[in-house]
């Protein structure tokens, strides 16, 4: 395979997780418009901007070749990840009643490793993604948010331990 199609293909990944963060954000204004959370608009159009700031940059590293430059992330796979982490994390922060929702899209995030990542990957990945879930609840613990910090971190175990049989799956 050329180098151009490689980074056409890595610009199309880019693209589609920027697809699936966008429809995240808007199924976080339903829920806003709902009244299934207290996140504000401004909360929200915060959330939008450092999206699209984090996407673009992957995009510009892509476009530019830089992803290249990673040595550590050939396929270009793992540093997007871990920007979607991030970006998860933030939106369970702004509207924690969503958390549960959020999470739901880490298993779709794994499917960008399809073909690509195997079982360590998604199994360190899933574990960075797992700490960080857990992360968030102490956080909101702390703020006083109504949660019970064994449960969330019950879910954050469970979804690791969902992820290592992805990871056998991946792997196959």
């Amino acid at each position: 395979m050329d180098d151009a199609l490689r980074q056409e293909i890595k610009a199309r990944g880019v693209a589609l997780a920027t697809g699936g963060l966008a429809t995240a954000l808007v199924l976080t204004l339903g829920m806003k418009v709902a009244g299934l959370t207290a996140l504000t608009y401004g909360s929200w159009a915060w959330a939008a901007v450092a999206t699209a700031a984090v996407q673009a940059v992957l995009l510009l590293l892509v476009s530019h070749g830089l992803d290249r430059r990673i040595p550590a992330d050939p396929h270009f796979l793992y540093t997007p990840l871990a920007g979607a982490m991030l970006l998860l994390g933030l939106y369970m922060v702004l509207a924690p009643e969503l958390r549960f929702m959020y999470l739901l899209g880490w298993f779709v995030a794994l499917l960008f490793m399809a073909g690509l990542g195997g079982f360590r990957a998604v199994v360190g990945l899933s574990a960075l993604m797992a700490v960080g879930y857990s992360g968030v609840a102490v956080l909101l613990d702390a703020a006083g948010q109504a949660l019970s910090l064994t449960f969330e971190i019950a879910i954050a175990v469970s979804v690791f331990i969902i992820s290592i049989y992805a990871g056998f799956v991946f792997e196959r």
